[in-house]
């Protein structure tokens, strides 16, 4: 019973078992929540003058907060560029001059401001709020919330299956052993204690009981989404 992604992840080489493992630690959970919500944030410009794409727009604002339109001199079209306002202005947030960026040209020009009426100048600063904040923030935040409630809500049904506490292995075998055993557990197998020097072996007294649970944690989940 495998089908194709199945078929596929064989072919590339992993290890089900193992990725299952490494993909429910919180780095991962927070990358993946990062880019989700990202996504999610993406698409606010429906229509936007050709030839810009609105996802280029829409990346620049969240990443830095703004976005400056102007023209590119190698094809003569309306670009979206990062860049920063500089230069000294009637306002401190309204800088007169924005320099663009791009791998193939940066300049510093003149913006279109409202207040000193450049209705000529070469290039138009979009900015994400009135306090030109970039959105990463807050999917970060966000991407935080998620990925901890994720690892909780998975390690409650892992730690559920051993409820008596955390085993101190005395050696390297003996780690070995208990690592393997944790691993089938895991992986919702039958697990053994190979080593008979694990005979008796004693465990901490932290408090692994489930405590919280796992429907509350899935609507906690459900609600920060």
């Amino acid at each position: 019973m495998g089908g194709y992604l199945q078929t596929y992840l064989d072919l590339t080489g992993i290890n089900i078992s193992e990725y299952a493992r490494e993909s429910t630690t919180y780095s991962a959970f927070y990358f993946f929540w990062r880019d989700e919500l990202f996504e999610r944030c993406m698409k606010l410009f429906e229509d936007i003058t050709d030839p810009i794409e609105p996802h280029e727009i829409e990346v620049r604002l969240m990443l830095q907060g703004h976005c400056g339109i102007a023209i590119h001199p190698d094809d003569n079209e309306l670009t979206a560029f990062f860049g920063e306002p500089t230069g000294v202005g009637k306002y401190f947030d309204r800088k007169p001059q924005y320099c663009l960026r791009s791998p193939t040209y940066s300049k510093v020009v003149d913006v279109v401001t409202r207040s000193e009426k450049k209705r000529n100048a070469p290039c138009v600063v979009i900015y994400n709020n009135t306090l030109m904040n970039p959105l990463y923030d807050k999917v970060h935040h966000y991407a935080c919330i998620l990925a901890h409630t994720e690892v909780t809500f998975i390690h409650t049904a892992v730690i559920a299956r051993t409820p008596n506490g955390i085993p101190v292995a005395a050696s390297e075998i003996q780690k070995k052993s208990f690592s393997d055993f944790f691993a089938k557990l895991f992986n919702g197998k039958f697990g053994f204690v190979t080593d008979l020097g694990q005979m008796g072996v004693e465990t901490v007294g932290a408090h692994t009981n489930v405590t919280q649970g796992v429907e509350e944690l899935w609507n906690a989940r459900e609600r920060i989404y």
